[in-house]
């Protein structure tokens, strides 16, 4: 019992006060949202997902261990929380915010967060078995038992003769096995009770950042549209391909943090760039959010070229600032260097 005490505390430490800290690097250069603990944890941790993705990469190829990329990757996050605290000090205005939050507590908000913590409950509660866990959860328990990066079939157990181009480029899986390195949790344990409900706690942090957003200083009308986020979402099961289906039945798969985190997060961000017009520690952390997003799966690639080339061009096009086309290449960069690099591993 107090092991798990333990592991949790540690998991809470990795997933929740790492992702703050970090994040106020990004949220102390904004000129909007100084002070936002919500955006400073998004950013924070897309921020956190980047530098593991970039790390991963090279060290897959490289055949470094499973160990030898935890530990950099730990020191690196514990390093720039460090600077944070230095810059920032413990969350200074962020106090203040949360201070914001319990004098502006109505009921219709109370009931938003019972809805929401009733299905991150559920989802960590029930255990839903999914067929594609013979690869992407095996890869996650492959990468820990064996302390390699992508070198062993989770299938057969035996040694890849090839870099598997279709999953190599996604580091999700490998991320689950390190949470479990530093938390002690098992993998599965990670993937089956724990990482469904914080996944959905993530989705509904950035869909309050967009109600405040499309509802500017109405709290009501915020409460409302997350209410109404909550309803869409609760009887989404139409079809085993929707978002909300991957959010809520696989939330531990790569491709189920796309759906539900990763592309809520693009238009988040294109939001602020396109339409409140932030500077370049946005466009900055755009950058990260394109390198998580393809850290979740290969399908990530596609799905930000598209979404943010479109709100790229239509801005372009209405406001007449086509510096926005090369930025956002930019920033997509990422995506675009792992789309090449896959065509290269599968087609070459």
């Amino acid at each position: 019992m107090i092991t798990t005490i333990i592991d949790g505390v540690l998991l809470l430490f990795w997933l929740g006060l790492m992702p703050g800290l970090t994040g106020c690097l990004w949220t102390r250069k904004l000129k909007n949202d100084r002070g936002n603990i919500l955006l400073a944890y998004i950013l924070g941790l897309f921020f956190m997902l980047a530098l593991f993705e970039a790390l991963a990469l090279p060290m897959i190829y490289l055949k470094c261990s499973l160990t030898l990329l935890t530990r950099t990757w730990e020191g690196c996050v514990l390093a720039l929380a460090f600077i944070s605290v230095l810059l920032n000090g413990t969350f200074p205005r962020q106090r203040r915010w949360l201070a914001w939050v319990v004098r502006h507590m109505t009921l219709l908000l109370a009931a938003v967060i019972l809805c929401v913590g009733l299905q991150a409950a559920y989802v960590t509660e029930r255990q839903h078995i999914d067929d594609d866990d013979a690869f992407y959860l095996a890869t996650s328990t492959t990468a820990e038992e064996t302390d390699t990066l992508y070198q062993y079939n989770p299938y057969t157990g035996k040694k890849y003769k090839s870099v598997p181009a279709r999953y190599v480029m996604a580091s999700w899986p490998l991320f689950v096995a390190a949470l479990s390195r530093l938390s002690g949790f098992h993998p599965a344990v990670l993937a089956h009770m724990l990482l469904p409900g914080i996944v959905v706690v993530w989705a509904y942090m950035i869909y309050a950042l967009l109600a405040a957003r499309f509802f500017p200083g109405d709290r009501r009308r915020q409460s409302l549209f997350l209410l109404f986020t909550v309803a869409l979402l609760s009887f989404s099961g139409y079809s085993v391909y929707s978002s909300a289906t991957f959010l809520f039945i696989r939330g531990w798969q790569g491709k189920a943090v796309l759906a539900g985190v990763g592309i809520p997060a693009m238009f988040l961000a294109a939001w602020m760039l396109y339409k409140e017009r932030e500077g370049r520690a946005m466009w900055a952390a755009l950058f990260c959010i394109v390198t998580g997003v393809c850290m979740f799966s290969t399908m990530g690639v596609a799905m930000s070229l598209v979404l943010l080339g479109s709100c790229a061009l239509a801005a372009a096009v209405l406001r007449r600032q086509w510096q926005y086309l090369p930025k956002t290449a930019l920033a997509c960069s990422p995506a675009l260097a792992s789309g090449l690099a896959y065509a290269i591993l599968r087609y070459l």
